[in-house]
């Protein structure tokens, strides 16, 4: 894991093949990594080979910050093909979700937890696990248990400003049973009180792949409503030092500028 703060940025918003175009908005704007998605390794691969898919970073100065290896379950496929890029392009980590709300319970989700930390250190890399509405990894107190009861040296929390925030008002002051677990961080902004997404839909029937009526309402940084100086303040006093990435999921403006934005803003946190 890094030593010091770094700032990445998500593809989210890219098709794979647009991942060069990426890279350069990426590496323009002063971040010093990316985070990927399946779509964008498959088609480096593809499309560059494995030379051509580290020389693509090289050129740009930009690292692999993570790469996203599915939901956590029974089938490790889709984390170890993760596994398997990362070491090519020099990532520390990969994350994946908690499974669906519903799907499994408690002793099935540590063990899974468990079994996947151990395939991810086959390849000297840490498993982040990404807490998510409409997952089983969704409130605070099951982020705080699950962490505690992992017990892996390999094991690290994904932690998510905006997926926090749509369960707890004032996040900032409830932070201390996370701390610990936190290796990697998520920034974006909710553009509305969670009492009023409430409203709209119970959060007890959220579940991971249909939550449009939630996603419409993510923000990039600084045009919602979260505290995120305050919530940096709090991870850095601790002593975190890592990744930090403006996780955006909707286009608002020009990309390029929108990831120059969003890294001004980050920056503003994280000093």
């Amino acid at each position: 894991m890094t030593k010091n703060d770094m700032f990445a940025y998500s593809t989210i918003t890219y098709k794979g093949e647009e991942l060069p175009l990426a890279l350069e908005h990426i590496s323009r704007a002063g971040y010093d990594g990316a985070e990927l998605c399946p779509k964008d390794w498959r088609w480096g691969l593809e499309a560059l080979g494995k030379k051509g898919f580290i020389d693509l970073f090289s050129k740009y100065g930009v690292r692999v910050a993570s790469l996203y290896g599915g939901i956590l379950g029974n089938d490790l496929s889709e984390l170890d093909e993760a596994c398997q890029i990362g070491s090519i392009l020099g990532s520390d980590n990969v994350f994946v979700l908690a499974p669906v709300s519903g799907s499994a319970d408690y002793d099935q989700v540590l063990q899974w937890a468990k079994e996947a930390c151990k395939s991810v250190a086959r390849y000297g890399m840490v498993l982040l696990i990404h807490h998510h509405a409409g997952t089983f990894m969704d409130e605070l107190s099951i982020c705080e248990k699950l962490s505690a009861d992992i017990r892996e040296q390999n094991y690290g929390l994904c932690f998510d400003s905006l997926h926090l925030s749509l369960y707890e008002d004032h996040v900032e002051e409830k932070l201390s049973g996370l701390l610990p677990y936190i290796k990697y961080v998520h920034f974006k902004d909710l553009e509305t009180d969670r009492a009023e997404l409430n409203k709209i839909k119970p959060k007890e029937t959220w579940r991971f792949g249909d939550l449009g009526h939630l996603e419409c309402h993510y923000m990039d940084l600084g045009d919602g409503i979260i505290n995120h100086a305050k919530i940096a303040e709090v991870i850095q006093n601790y002593g975190y030092k890592g990744w930090w990435e403006p996780e955006i999921e909707r286009i608002y403006l020009d990309r390029k500028k929108q990831v120059e934005r969003n890294y001004l803003k980050i920056r503003e946190y994280v000093r």
